[in-house]
């Protein structure tokens, strides 16, 4: 042991820990009186045993790989969790400091099976993730101050986590973080359940609920979230991004299959998930070319994208449950072009319509949750329809845009693109003032450096009409992941 780090027969604990260390059960209660850090040219690490309870005088905290490397493997079990608690008798938030990961925590450092509570005196959080990878899993975050969980930045794994009863945010995701936030609960804090800012954090199959501010709230960056349970908070989800960038969360169940409402800002919900989200077989990709067309010439085009192969069925309904029209096909991507049409060729009134894509994994006959979102048929709006290229095509600059731009009062329209499915700002690459009817639109010509760029149609008619169709490419040999 390293000067400065002391152990006393009642098994108070201060200083730094230089070489690996075990705190045991037999030892337990660990007294933490004065700031502990794990971290040397030896790369120590700190075990601690199931069943262990470390408590924490006011304002003390435990450090991992902070100015040095350094770990920690606290891993508990059902039976016998590890506790991180204060010294205190009654537990409330901001009780001692916090559990800190630093950017040198080693690899393979991990929590599970343990209860952090009443930590966040310096307004940090219970567990702070600064850098590096560790795992934070089955980890019970309650009655912290800030929030629950914070990442600053590295790759943390967070999953089976319950985060509750904070007195601010329950999962707070900062500073540019890769962090993978997987199958936790979220639940019962005072503000927001998940907030971002700027992270790039994979977020899926949590259950966000009952928070008393927002599910999830975007402050900054394009934040994407998927298949997660987003219900009972005082607003679904927020977005106040300065930037103008989209809170892409499509694809939650927002406690209902009704057209979920209550969202602020720029957020993107449709689809929606018409059941619960199914962690063992999901849809993955999915775009809609369109959310209003004119029949008379254009149409809605929707690609999507699975795990594995599956059979699938989409179905168009209208504002009374009928079916208008059935589509189905079965492999691990699938793509519908609606005309607006029934399956006689007549083409119903116009008006929203709602469709649904169900589908059933081939191998294991998993059925996913189904999509649901609405189209609108609008024969008062010109047409506007891009035919090449094709919905998630690979190009190369120059890129020729065919498809049409025409209509009953057509003034013009713009050809523009912006990196991303939402992009914050769009440029002009071409413009028309003569209506194109299966021809060219325009040429695309610009230098492409991002994984993923939206091509965008606008055609406008007299009267204040327009209309607008979208597609997303990437550049030659780029991949997307879903």
């Amino acid at each position: 042991m390293a000067s400065g780090w002391s152990l006393s027969a009642d098994t108070t604990v201060s200083g730094n820990i230089s070489t690996s260390t075990t705190w045991t059960l037999a030892g337990s209660p660990y007294i933490v009186t004065g700031a502990v850090s794990v971290s040397g040219a030896n790369s120590p690490v700190l075990t601690i045993e199931p069943g262990v309870v470390v408590k924490f005088n006011g304002g003390q905290g435990l450090w991992i790989g902070n100015g040095g490397p350094g770990g920690v493997s606290a891993v508990g079990t059902a039976a016998q969790p590890i506790r991180f608690t204060t010294t205190q008798g009654t537990v409330s938030e901001g009780l001692w400091r916090g559990i800190f990961l630093g950017e040198q925590s080693l690899p393979g450092s991990r929590i599970a099976n343990a209860v952090v509570e009443g930590a966040g005196s310096a307004y940090e959080g219970g567990v702070i993730v600064d850098g590096g990878s560790p795992t934070l899993d089955t980890v019970t975050a309650q009655k912290n101050r800030a929030a629950g969980v914070r990442v600053n930045g590295g790759s943390p794994t967070i999953s089976s986590c319950t985060v509750t009863l904070g007195s601010q945010r329950g999962i707070w995701l900062l500073g540019g973080n890769g962090a993978r936030v997987y199958g936790n609960v979220v639940t019962a804090n005072a503000w927001a359940g998940i907030q971002n800012e700027s992270s790039s954090a994979s977020i899926r199959f949590n259950t966000v609920s009952g928070n008393g501010t927002d599910g999830i709230l975007d402050v900054s960056g394009a934040l994407k979230v998927r298949d997660n349970t987003v219900a009972g908070n005082a607003t679904p989800s927020r977005n106040t991004d300065s930037a103008n960038r989209t809170l892409d969360a499509r694809q939650q169940w927002w406690g209902s299959p009704e057209p979920p409402t209550g969202f602020v800002g720029r957020v993107e919900y449709d689809p929606w998930l018409g059941s619960p989200p199914t962690p063992l077989f999901a849809i993955g990709a999915f775009t809609r070319s369109t959310s209003s067309f004119n029949p008379e010439g254009a149409s809605v085009r929707f690609s999507f994208s699975f795990p594995s192969a599956a059979s699938w069925t989409f179905t168009v309904t209208d504002t009374g449950g009928t079916d208008v029209r059935t589509f189905s096909g079965s492999g691990d991507a699938g793509s519908v072009v609606w005309d607006g049409t029934d399956g006689a060729g007549t083409a119903p009134a116009d008006g929203s319509y709602t469709y649904r894509l169900d589908a059933v994994e081939t191998a294991t006959s998993t059925p996913s949750a189904p999509l649901l979102g609405r189209v609108t048929l609008d024969r008062t709006i010109p047409i506007a329809d891009i035919a090449t290229p094709g919905e998630g095509n690979e190009v190369s600059a120059p890129i020729t845009v065919g498809g049409t731009a025409a209509g009953t009062g057509f003034t013009g329209y713009l050809l523009q693109y912006g990196s991303g499915e939402f992009p914050p700002t769009l440029t002009t690459s071409d413009q028309g003032s003569v209506a194109v009817t299966a021809g060219t639109l325009g040429l695309w010509s610009a230098v492409l450096t991002e994984p993923v760029y939206t091509v965008r149609l606008t055609v406008n008619a007299s009267g204040g009409k327009s209309a607008v169709q979208s597609l997303t490419v990437r550049p030659s040999g780029q991949s997307v992941c879903p």
